[in-house]
């Protein structure tokens, strides 16, 4: 018994499995519930990102279900208009490639601009609800942050971009598999993939996240506010924390014009 109790426990090896499991399955499930409107696809995905941050930052000490709620409830309108506006921008671009396709000379070049802009499109798309879930910031901040972190590192481009689209792609063409894959995405498949990309969006966003201990408290108030923290960045803040605060923004602008962004 005591070596079936020492499997179980939180502090083994099966013990932490079994709780990683149970915060992936809790997220997705939540993500696929909360995703049913369609409409509130954004939302649904800051609030997932938000978990996964959670859990990497915290060593697993989360519950999945109350750290996804507050963030749902916290990102609902802008995340909502963030993501209808990319679907709206997306349909626009490719109707109008379509068009261009219909056409010789130079309206037929154009479409390789028109291409490139959904690229772009689809890059922001991919960093856009990360960064909302980390970072506390107006919605036009979060598109400069994306373009920011993206242009940081283009090799996390390719990176966090195949974690999206090979695991769909591999359930499109292994088709005699649906059932099985069907099960993944319904359990683990989207808090998966949403888990792999956190890692290595983590290491992008941690130079810019205050530091938190094993629980997700802060140990300071400096710097925008992380995804943990239970209030705003500048609630609480005395005037070295607010000092603090714009040295570490004024560095992120030095770096962004650098850049030459």
């Amino acid at each position: 018994m005591s070596g079936i109790t020492q499997m179980f426990d939180s502090d083994s090896s099966f013990g932490k499995l079994l709780t990683r499991a149970g915060i992936w399955i809790g997220a997705n499930l939540l993500f696929l519930f909360c995703s049913i409107p369609i409409f509130t696809v954004g939302a649904s995905l800051c609030a997932m990102y938000y978990v996964m941050l959670r859990y990497l930052r915290c060593h697993g000490e989360i519950n999945p279900w109350k750290e996804f709620w507050k963030e749902f409830r916290k990102n609902f309108v802008s995340a909502t208009i963030v993501w209808l506006s990319l679907l709206a921008v997306a349909g626009l671009l490719m109707l109008e490639i379509f068009w261009c396709s219909q056409f010789s000379g130079v309206m037929h070049v154009f479409r390789y601009a028109l291409h490139f802009l959904l690229a772009a499109e689809a890059v922001i798309s991919v960093y856009i609800f990360p960064c909302m879930a980390a970072f506390d910031a107006p919605v036009k901040c979060q598109f400069a942050n994306s373009l920011f972190f993206a242009g940081k590192s283009p090799l996390t481009i390719f990176g966090v971009t195949a974690a999206v689209f090979l695991p769909f792609y591999f359930t499109y063409t292994l088709i005699q598999w649906l059932p099985l894959t069907a099960f993944l995405w319904c359990f683990f498949g989207f808090s998966m993939v949403a888990w792999l990309q956190s890692r290595m969006f983590l290491r992008l966003f941690l130079p810019y996240l205050p530091t938190v201990n094993a629980y997700g408290e802060r140990m300071d108030a400096a710097g925008a506010a992380f995804a943990g923290s239970e209030e705003p960045a500048a609630a609480g803040m005395d005037r070295n924390d607010r000092r603090e605060d714009n040295r570490r923004a004024a560095a992120i602008l030095d770096e962004m014009k650098r850049m030459g962004m």
